[in-house]
C-alpha cells in the first residue's frame, strides 16, 4: 500500500479517472500548502493551485471546481490534462461547492457577503447570514444551503433561483446531504452536537438525533452493501 503525505488535507472526494471513466481518482484539498493532490491507478499527482483551497465538487465531465478561502476565486480543474484555470466570483471567502446532476450549473456559497451563486448560467441569489455548505437534490430540482449566521437552512429552487423556504435547524449548521432517493435530508448541527433528519418535502423535523461535540461532515452510506440488512422502510 502506497501512502501520500499531504499536509494538512481538508476534503477527499472521488472523480471518474480520466482514462475513459475505467478508474476512480481521489483528489484531496490542501489548504495549507495550496495543492490539489490526485491519486489514480496510474499513480499520485500534485496540482498546484496556491491561495487557500479548501472545499471541491466534481462534475460529470470530470472537471474539478475548488473554492479558495483567500480570496474571492474558484479554481478549475480539467480532468484529461490538469490545466487550471481561475473562475473570478463576487462573494469574498468562498467556502462551499456543488455541481448539479446534469453538469450545467455550478453553484457556490460564500460565507462574508451571504451569497450563492450560479455559474454557468450567471447570476447570484442572497441566501442569508454566512452560508456555509450546500448540496443538490438527486433529482436536481432544490438546492439547500446551511447558514451559519441565521442557524437554518435555506432552500431553493434550482430552475427559478428563487427562495422556497426556511428551515431552523439551530446554531451553527455545517454540512448537509440527502438519501439516494432525495425524500430525506440530513444536516449537521455544530453546536447543538446533533444530526437532524428533515422530510424534503414537508421541511419537517423526521429526528434529532445527538451524535457527540462539535460535529461536521456528513454522508449517507448504503447498509446493506457493507454486509448488514438495510433498515426497513419508513411508514
Amino acid at each position: 500500500m502506497k501512502v501520500l503525505r499531504v499536509g494538512l488535507a481538508l476534503l477527499v472526494v472521488l472523480s471518474a479517472s480520466a482514462a475513459g471513466g475505467a478508474g476512480l481518482a481521489v483528489l484531496v484539498t490542501v489548504e495549507g500548502a495550496g495543492r490539489l493532490p490526485r491519486i489514480d491507478p496510474s499513480g499520485p499527482e500534485t496540482i498546484a493551485l496556491g491561495g487557500r483551497p479548501h472545499n471541491l465538487a466534481v462534475g460529470s465531465d470530470g472537471r474539478a471546481w475548488v473554492t479558495d478561502e483567500s480570496t474571492a476565486r474558484v479554481w478549475v480543474v480539467e480532468a484529461s490534462t490538469s490545466r487550471v484555470s481561475q473562475l473570478p466570483i463576487r462573494g469574498k471567502r468562498p467556502h462551499g461547492i456543488a455541481v448539479t446532476p446534469d453538469g450545467s450549473r455550478v453553484l457556490v456559497a460564500s460565507e462574508v457577503e451571504g451569497l450563492l451563486e450560479l455559474f454557468e448560467i450567471q447570476g447570484r441569489v442572497v441566501a442569508a447570514e454566512m452560508p456555509h455548505h450546500l448540496a443538490v437534490t438527486p433529482d436536481g430540482i432544490q438546492v439547500w444551503i446551511t447558514n451559519h449566521g441565521s442557524g437554518d437552512v435555506a432552500v431553493f429552487d434550482a430552475a427559478s433561483r428563487q427562495l422556497a423556504r426556511r428551515i431552523p435547524v439551530g446554531s451553527s449548521p455545517h454540512h448537509v446531504t440527502f438519501t439516494p432517493d432525495g425524500t430525506r435530508a440530513y444536516v449537521v448541527v455544530e453546536a447543538g452536537g446533533e444530526v437532524v433528519e428533515i422530510d424534503v418535502v414537508s421541511g419537517g423535523f423526521a429526528a434529532r438525533t445527538p451524535v457527540g461535540r462539535r460535529p461536521h461532515g456528513v454522508a449517507v452510506a448504503a447498509e446493506a452493501a457493507a454486509g448488514r440488512p438495510a433498515p426497513p422502510p419508513r411508514p
